[in-house]
């Protein structure tokens, strides 16, 4: 039998037993689950975080086995104990965040989870180079406009990259200054430490609190 563990208290609940998660009621763990949901923007109500459960459309899925379990016991066992404190403290940071009005409705656009040179196919000669085509969409999600707005480094600064310092600054400077002219508001959105720290909570949103290369995506 699985076996429950302390926790934190969540603000605002009354469980009926000690603050184990997840809660003794299924309705309980609905609200923990559209708490976060809310503050990270995913989805105004749970009912609307269930339909992305299954297949590709995983976003968020760690949060969301509890909702399929058909007894306590199950739902206790979809947390792992470490997971636990992580989960309730993504909370915190979600409301914190909120509260500081980090926060802002968006639109939807597509996401590309794996933009990198591997999935981009270029047609190129001496003087000109062509985007040609963009391979790998399986796991492509809707998400907030914030998340796909992580800068493509890449292009100046990736790895064993033989570009000297001056090459690869002004390659960075040309990409962000165009960006910026085609999509006022993409440099804030880029490189201010607040809009990288949203991408950074979605991020565990969508891969688990013990993601460890949040980076890539933030």
């Amino acid at each position: 039998m699985a076996k429950s563990y302390s926790t934190l208290p969540v603000p605002g609940f009354a469980h009926g037993s000690k603050n184990l998660f997840p809660p003794e009621s299924l309705e309980e763990t609905r609200q923990v689950i559209e708490n976060l949901c809310i503050h990270i923007k995913f989805a105004s109500k749970i009912r609307k975080c269930e339909k992305f459960t299954g297949g590709n459309n995983t976003a968020i899925a760690f949060t969301c086995l509890p909702l399929n379990a058909k007894d306590k016991c199950q739902r206790i066992a979809c947390v792992l104990p470490e997971e636990k404190f992580k989960i309730h403290k993504l909370v915190l940071i979600g409301a914190e965040m909120e509260q500081k009005g980090l926060f802002v409705d968006e639109p939807a656009v597509v996401w590309h989870l794996d933009f990198y040179p591997r999935n981009i196919m270029i047609e190129s000669s001496r003087n000109h180079v062509m985007l040609t085509g963009v391979i790998d969409w399986d796991d492509a999600k809707a998400v907030p406009r914030i998340m796909a707005r992580r800068p493509p480094n890449f292009l100046w600064n990736m790895p064993g990259n033989p570009l000297l310092p001056e090459e690869k600054t002004a390659i960075a400077t040309i990409f962000n200054r165009e960006m910026e002219r085609l999509c006022p508001g993409y440099l804030q959105d880029a490189y201010l430490g607040s809009r990288v720290m949203v991408r950074a909570l979605c991020v565990y949103a969508f891969s688990g609190v013990d993601y460890r290369f949040y980076h890539e995506w933030s």
